[in-house]
Protein backbone atom coordinates (compact mmCIF):
# COMPACT_ATOMS: atom_id res chain seq x y z
CA UNK A 1 0.00 0.00 0.00
CA UNK A 2 1.10 3.53 -0.71
CA UNK A 3 1.08 6.27 1.93
CA UNK A 4 -2.15 7.74 0.54
CA UNK A 5 -3.95 4.39 0.95
CA UNK A 6 -3.91 3.38 -2.71
CA UNK A 7 -2.62 0.05 -3.95
CA UNK A 8 -0.93 -1.10 -7.11
CA UNK A 9 -2.77 -4.42 -7.23
CA UNK A 10 -5.97 -4.79 -5.18
CA UNK A 11 -5.75 -8.57 -5.39
CA UNK A 12 -2.80 -8.46 -2.97
CA UNK A 13 -4.89 -6.69 -0.32
CA UNK A 14 -7.82 -9.01 -1.03
CA UNK A 15 -5.58 -12.04 -0.50
CA UNK A 16 -4.42 -10.63 2.84
CA UNK A 17 -8.05 -10.59 3.91
CA UNK A 18 -8.65 -14.11 2.62
CA UNK A 19 -10.28 -13.32 -0.73
CA UNK A 20 -8.68 -15.23 -3.57
CA UNK A 21 -9.26 -15.23 -7.31
CA UNK A 22 -11.17 -18.26 -8.56
CA UNK A 23 -8.85 -20.15 -10.87
CA UNK A 24 -10.98 -23.26 -11.08
CA UNK A 25 -13.07 -24.67 -13.87
CA UNK A 26 -16.27 -23.05 -12.53
CA UNK A 27 -15.07 -19.44 -12.81
CA UNK A 28 -17.61 -16.93 -14.13
CA UNK A 29 -16.07 -14.64 -16.73
CA UNK A 30 -16.88 -10.94 -16.76
CA UNK A 31 -19.31 -9.73 -19.40
CA UNK A 32 -19.11 -5.95 -19.71
CA UNK A 33 -22.13 -5.72 -22.03
CA UNK A 34 -24.57 -7.72 -19.94
CA UNK A 35 -26.84 -4.68 -19.51
CA UNK A 36 -25.78 -2.95 -22.71
CA UNK A 37 -23.38 -0.59 -20.93
CA UNK A 38 -20.53 -1.33 -23.34
CA UNK A 39 -22.79 -0.97 -26.39
CA UNK A 40 -24.20 2.28 -25.05
CA UNK A 41 -20.87 3.91 -24.27
CA UNK A 42 -19.46 2.78 -27.63
CA UNK A 43 -22.43 4.41 -29.39
CA UNK A 44 -21.94 7.61 -27.40
CA UNK A 45 -18.19 7.56 -28.05
CA UNK A 46 -18.66 7.21 -31.80
CA UNK A 47 -21.23 10.02 -31.83
CA UNK A 48 -18.80 12.23 -29.87
CA UNK A 49 -15.88 11.33 -32.14
CA UNK A 50 -17.95 12.10 -35.27
CA UNK A 51 -18.94 15.53 -33.93
CA UNK A 52 -16.82 18.25 -35.64
CA UNK A 53 -17.06 20.44 -32.51
CA UNK A 54 -17.25 18.01 -29.55
CA UNK A 55 -17.93 19.14 -25.99
CA UNK A 56 -14.94 18.62 -23.68
CA UNK A 57 -17.00 17.73 -20.61
CA UNK A 58 -19.17 15.20 -22.47
CA UNK A 59 -16.01 13.61 -23.86
CA UNK A 60 -14.51 13.35 -20.39
CA UNK A 61 -17.66 11.60 -19.12
CA UNK A 62 -17.43 9.12 -22.00
CA UNK A 63 -13.70 8.54 -21.42
CA UNK A 64 -14.23 8.02 -17.69
CA UNK A 65 -17.09 5.58 -18.30
CA UNK A 66 -15.03 3.62 -20.81
CA UNK A 67 -12.07 3.60 -18.41
CA UNK A 68 -14.22 2.35 -15.53
CA UNK A 69 -15.75 -0.34 -17.73
CA UNK A 70 -12.33 -1.53 -18.93
CA UNK A 71 -11.04 -1.78 -15.37
CA UNK A 72 -14.17 -3.29 -13.82
CA UNK A 73 -14.38 -6.01 -16.47
CA UNK A 74 -10.63 -6.67 -16.20
CA UNK A 75 -10.13 -6.07 -19.91
CA UNK A 76 -6.80 -4.22 -19.67
CA UNK A 77 -3.54 -4.45 -17.78
CA UNK A 78 -3.32 -2.23 -14.74
CA UNK A 79 0.28 -1.05 -15.02
CA UNK A 80 -1.03 2.29 -16.32
CA UNK A 81 -4.77 2.13 -15.54
CA UNK A 82 -7.23 3.81 -17.91
CA UNK A 83 -8.66 5.89 -15.05
CA UNK A 84 -5.16 7.29 -14.42
CA UNK A 85 -4.96 8.37 -18.07
CA UNK A 86 -8.31 10.15 -17.71
CA UNK A 87 -7.23 11.87 -14.48
CA UNK A 88 -3.97 13.07 -16.06
CA UNK A 89 -5.91 14.50 -18.99
CA UNK A 90 -8.43 16.12 -16.65
CA UNK A 91 -5.63 17.76 -14.62
CA UNK A 92 -4.45 19.84 -17.57
CA UNK A 93 -6.18 22.35 -19.82
CA UNK A 94 -8.76 20.95 -22.25
CA UNK A 95 -6.99 19.06 -25.03
CA UNK A 96 -9.62 17.75 -27.44
CA UNK A 97 -7.17 15.98 -29.81
CA UNK A 98 -5.66 14.04 -26.88
CA UNK A 99 -9.14 13.21 -25.58
CA UNK A 100 -10.21 11.97 -29.02
CA UNK A 101 -7.16 9.72 -29.13
CA UNK A 102 -7.89 8.36 -25.64
CA UNK A 103 -11.57 7.70 -26.39
CA UNK A 104 -10.63 5.94 -29.63
CA UNK A 105 -8.10 3.78 -27.78
CA UNK A 106 -10.62 2.86 -25.07
CA UNK A 107 -13.30 2.16 -27.70
CA UNK A 108 -10.94 -0.14 -29.58
CA UNK A 109 -10.28 -2.05 -26.33
CA UNK A 110 -13.99 -2.31 -25.50
CA UNK A 111 -15.36 -3.12 -28.96
CA UNK A 112 -14.53 -6.86 -28.95
CA UNK A 113 -16.60 -7.23 -25.76
CA UNK A 114 -19.77 -5.64 -27.10
CA UNK A 115 -22.63 -7.99 -27.88
CA UNK A 116 -23.64 -7.49 -31.54
CA UNK A 117 -27.05 -5.86 -31.76
CA UNK A 118 -27.23 -5.20 -28.01
CA UNK A 119 -29.39 -2.23 -27.10
CA UNK A 120 -28.48 -0.43 -23.89
CA UNK A 121 -31.14 -1.01 -21.23
CA UNK A 122 -30.00 2.18 -19.53
CA UNK A 123 -27.26 4.75 -19.81
CA UNK A 124 -24.47 5.18 -17.37
CA UNK A 125 -24.59 8.02 -14.86
CA UNK A 126 -23.79 11.38 -16.39
CA UNK A 127 -23.03 14.16 -13.90
CA UNK A 128 -24.86 17.39 -14.62
CA UNK A 129 -21.94 19.62 -13.65
CA UNK A 130 -18.26 19.40 -14.60
CA UNK A 131 -15.99 17.97 -11.96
Amino acid sequence: MYADGTVRDPSIVAALFGFYRNRGKDVVMEQSDREGITSGVLQDAQKWLDNPNPDWFEGMVIAETEANTLEAAQLVGMRNPPTRKVELLRAGPPNVPALKLLIQQFSDDLAPNAIPGETPRHRYYTPSVPH
